[in-house]
């Protein structure tokens, strides 16, 4: 099953997390993490928890990330993450945060 992830501005570093479903009494032995359209800065794991750091990216597009979890019970967990990349202003706000102010309700 594939998962979306909150998006991130093309110029942004972000961190994200993946807790892979592994069954009781069973734990992360290691883990590969790849991406297509954004970069993989930094990688590491908490627990059994994966912690990504991810970069880059063109604005308007979707990076595709491949999450790759190994258990020491030799269990493989594979995971697709969608993670869409949003224009920004020189402002630093996102265009969806622009427009939803354009379109605001006004009152008075």
């Amino acid at each position: 099953m594939a998962l979306t992830w909150e998006a991130k501005a093309a110029g942004e570093v972000v961190r994200r997390r993946w807790t892979p479903p592994i069954e009781a009494g069973d734990s992360l032995s290691s883990f590969t993490v790849s991406a297509s359209g954004a970069t993989i800065d930094a990688s590491d794991d908490e627990g059994d928890e994966i912690v990504i750091y991810i970069s880059g990216g063109s604005a308007a597009s979707t990076a595709t990330i491949t999450l790759i979890a190994y258990t020491t019970d030799g269990e493989t967990l594979n995971e697709t993450v969608y993670l869409p990349i949003v224009a920004t202003t020189a402002t630093g706000e996102t265009v969806q945060q622009i427009i939803n102010f354009a379109i605001r309700p006004i009152t008075g």
